[in-house]
């Protein structure tokens, strides 16, 4: 371990009392404490459940500094347990603290690594189901812990990894092996591990003929400024055919879904088109460190948009969100909705299932967190009702629909309502035959 008389002047040293409180979880940060004296114990409140998890930090030991090296909310609420004393570094005082405790550094980069590898083994599936601990990444919401998205915090991890790069010369140019092991700007994936090739899958309408439901616009970036052509969908024009059981609409000679989403070729910004022009600028030069890594991605606008394109409009939206809209849960709630119909469509019944799960866990969190009107619980209740039922949660299925049938408050559109009792008939006949067959 370092003489700890090192850190002392790496920053700003700072007296703590017993059960005083350094900082709660998901408030906003930029400095990191290393603990001189004393100890700390990290409180971590984890997503659907009340109980907290510890960590107890002693002399020598580091926190907070995820929120240092990339802006992000604290993952942790961190309370002195006995009376203690530490260094809080922030930014400006970061490349000091390196130069004056090199052990340190590696021990920070090796712990970042770890948790990227973690991430990775979240994301491929491994870890499904498992409690893991110290990666939830995602923003602050006002109406508290959102669920985790290991898929996102993968993408994050590596883009984290791919600032903390930019740490080396600091080290006067010499690299921790990892350090090295982080260098992986070129892997950073944008889609899941097991998405797959969809060219030709997707039947785009303006491929197949001059189509007469669409119009190419000019439109301009929000946040770049650039000027390139999109779609246009003209709905005067579009025929609805049927509706599935789910309320998804069916459309004649074009699906909507293919053209949602609009993607600048320049900046990758990429939004749902009504949307798309409320992004506000403030948030351009973060958007842009973030989608940087992208910028080698073969996205196509206008007439040569392709599978790829809608596919990878899709989860650039995702990225984006969470940083430019307010209440982006209900948005990356329905953009894994739609992704989920895409994948049925290309006959992808993994990615179809991976989908609907993530969808589910943000209705979920809607539903069970966030107060909505009359309406919108209408809509939000059988939106999770039909993820339940298409998931095999047949229970919980079950008691949403029949919630949805007892609303007093506001009557079901016609439509749903035959929908609700459809499923509700269907489960009742699924329970039934699982009696009979035991």
């Amino acid at each position: 371990m370092d003489n700890l008389n090192i850190y002392r002047n790496a920053g700003t040293y700072k007296i703590f009392k017993k059960g005083e409180v350094v900082f709660t979880q998901w408030e906003e940060g930029e400095e990191m404490y290393v603990v001189l004296k004393g100890e700390f114990t990290a409180q971590i409140k984890t997503p659907g459940n009340d109980a907290t998890k510890t960590v107890v930090y002693k002399p020598g030991d580091y926190f907070g500094e995820l929120s240092l090296l990339d802006h992000r909310p604290r993952s942790a609420t961190i309370v002195c347990s006995e009376g203690g004393t530490a260094v809080g570094v922030n930014r400006e005082n970061f490349p000091k603290l390196l130069e004056c405790a090199p052990s340190l550094s590696a021990r920070l980069f090796n712990a970042l690594h770890e948790r990227c590898t973690a991430l990775e083994k979240v994301a491929k599936g491994v870890m499904r189901g498992k409690e893991y601990e110290l990666i939830e990444l995602s923003p602050r919401s006002e109406y508290g812990t959102k669920p985790q998205n290991p898929y996102l915090d993968m993408i994050h991890m590596g883009l984290l990894a791919e600032r903390i790069r930019g740490t080396t010369d600091f080290l006067g140019g010499h690299e921790t092996d990892a350090l090295a092991r982080l260098k992986i700007r070129d892997s950073v994936p944008l889609f899941p591990k097991a998405h797959g090739s969809y060219d030709g899958t997707l039947k785009l309408a303006h491929m197949t003929d001059t189509s007469p439901l669409l119009s190419f616009i000019k439109t301009k970036c929000p946040l770049c400024k650039v000027e390139f052509e999109e779609p246009f969908l003209m709905q005067s024009k579009v025929r609805r055919t049927s509706v599935d059981p789910d309320m998804r609409a069916r459309y004649a000679e074009i699906e909507p879904m293919h053209y949602a989403v609009i993607t600048c070729p320049n900046c990758l910004f990429s939004a749902d088109g009504k949307r798309f022009a409320e992004a506000r600028p403030k948030y351009a030069d973060e958007i842009f460190r973030m989608l940087d890594v992208y910028k080698p991605l073969a996205v196509k606008s206008g007439k040569e948009r392709d599978s790829f394109t809608v596919f990878a409009g899709y989860y650039l939206s995702l990225l984006c969100a969470s940083i430019v809209y307010d209440k982006h849960e209900f948005i990356n709630a329905e953009t894994w909705l739609r992704l989920s119909r895409l994948y049925d469509d290309c006959g992808d019944k993994a990615m179809l299932t991976y989908a609907q799960e993530q969808a589910y866990e943000g209705y979920n969190y809607i539903y069970s967190k966030i107060r909505l009107d009359e309406k919108q619980t209408q809509q939000i209740t059988f939106t999770l009702a039909e993820l339940c039922f298409k998931l095999g949660k047949t229970d919980a299925a079950g008691r949403l629909f029949f919630e949805l049938k007892q609303e007093k408050m506001i009557a079901l559109p016609a439509a749903m309502l035959i929908a609700v009792e459809n499923r509700i008939e269907a489960i009742r006949e699924m329970k039934a035959a699982a009696r009979g067959g035991t």
